[in-house]
């Protein structure tokens, strides 16, 4: 093979592609190895991560080979494990005549996350000291989602330097060790990546189709880890419709087959989970009534307005919050299950009271939580590991300090836009 063909081959589609895979594998790589070690090194040196470890019994289950199930009574064994009395579990201390069901089993709509997490058990060992190569895995498809994102305005070697830059970030690796709460960043990115890829190239029915149909997997498959990727749906939609590459006759066909297979696709992958919050607990709204609170708007930077709805952020500051506003509506109502099918009606009814008493709240509360998405990295100081004595990035090395400029986000967009231009112009 000439040193010309090597190069025509390089310069096709295919070798271009191949270069990309290639690219995106040694980042993945090097950032889940990367995001293991920071696991064990930030449990090493003490730190102890929340995820909700109560509600891991179905994972264990898994773990063991039993199922999707959890044992009624629960084993005592399993019960010092999940209140991290222990930090290990032997599968053998499950009896073989305890009764596994799925009767009150409410991690339904966690299924997928409770699953992955059970595989990861099944092949280290049920600890859980024992879960970084998981958050390395998490850790590494977000970094290559990121790269793909930033391909998308750049040129290769200014987007493996971002996601190189991303993963020494220090609000995102302070995230990492809270599994749950972070299992929905590599899904959100990579389904923005795919909104970009959408609305950037040329519409053709298999290229469009096949975007949207792979959109709506990853939203199925995120939507057992986390529900809060529901909040794509909308905007998967709303950009279809607006934002499409095509006249505006055309872009409405389009969207709406994009749109109709986005939805499809989400329902088929997403159904197990969707059957099992339809059947115990789902909790949807609930969540959503928790940004209303005011340590969130607190957060959010927004100035106290005259009314308020709750006074704390907690599940059970919003349960009673939810629960007697019903028994007002409805005086003798019965008590209502935590999470279950007529709490969820009650939160959803409560939420859209308020949605419809006070629409402009809800307008600024979506620039400003925006906004601050945009402003966080830049005000944030905060060590990702405060005890260790070895520093993992530069940061750990400066004071804690505010930013000296408090809305210098503003200016983000127009720099990023004469870097580009500027490494464009350079080859990169």
């Amino acid at each position: 093979m000439t040193l010309a063909s090597m190069r025509r081959m390089a310069a096709s589609l295919a070798g271009r592609l191949a270069f990309e895979a290639v690219i995106v594998i040694a980042l993945f790589g090097g950032a889940a190895k990367w995001g293991s070690w920071y696991w064990h090194e930030s449990l090493s040196i003490g730190r102890h991560p929340f995820f909700y470890q109560l509600y891991y019994e179905p994972a264990v289950m898994v773990a063991c080979g039993k199922g999707f199930v959890i044992a009624q009574p629960q084993i005592p064994e399993m019960t010092k494990f999940l209140t991290e009395q222990t930090q290990s579990f032997d599968c053998s201390d499950i009896p073989a005549t305890t009764k596994l069901t799925s009767e009150g089993l409410y991690q339904g709509s966690s299924r997928y996350l409770m699953t992955a997490v059970g595989w990861t058990w099944r092949s280290t060992g049920v600890s859980w000291r024992k879960l970084g190569p998981f958050a390395g895995l998490l850790f590494g498809l977000s970094i290559a989602a990121a790269y793909g994102i930033f391909r998308l305005g750049m040129g290769r070697i200014l987007a493996v330097l971002c996601a190189s830059a991303l993963c020494m970030s220090t609000v995102h690796l302070g995230n990492l060790p809270s599994i749950r709460d972070y299992a929905k960043a590599p899904f959100t990115l990579l389904l923005i990546f795919l909104l970009g890829l959408l609305v950037s190239i040329r519409p053709s029915w298999p290229r469009i189709l096949a975007i949207s149909a792979a959109a709506g997997m990853v939203l199925g498959i995120g939507y057992g880890f986390r529900s809060d990727l529901l909040i794509v749906i909308p905007a998967f939609v709303l950009t279809a419709f607006l934002f499409l590459d095509a006249g505006w006759r055309t872009r409405i066909i389009y969207a709406a087959a994009v749109s109709a297979v986005f939805i499809a696709t989400f329902y088929i992958t997403a159904l197990p989970v969707i059957d099992s919050v339809k059947q115990t607990w789902g909790c949807q709204w609930h969540t959503a009534i928790i940004g209303l609170g005011a340590d969130i708007s607190h957060d959010l930077q927004i100035a106290p307005a005259p009314y308020d709805w709750l006074d704390g952020g907690t599940d059970e500051f919003v349960y009673a919050t939810s629960t007697s506003y019903a028994a007002r509506l409805q005086p003798g109502l019965k008590h209502i299950d935590y999470c279950g099918p007529d709490y969820d009606t009650v939160t959803r009814g409560f939420m859209l009271d308020i949605v419809r008493h006070t629409p402009g709240d809800f307008l600024v509360r979506a620039y400003a939580s925006a906004l601050q998405m945009v402003q966080l990295p830049l005000r944030w100081r905060n060590p990702p590991m405060p005890s260790s004595r070895r520093p993992t990035t530069t940061s750990e090395k400066r004071s804690p300090a505010p930013c000296p400029m408090r809305d210098c986000s503003l200016w983000s967009p127009p720099l990023c836009l004469s870097w580009r231009q500027a490494f464009d112009s350079a080859g990169f």
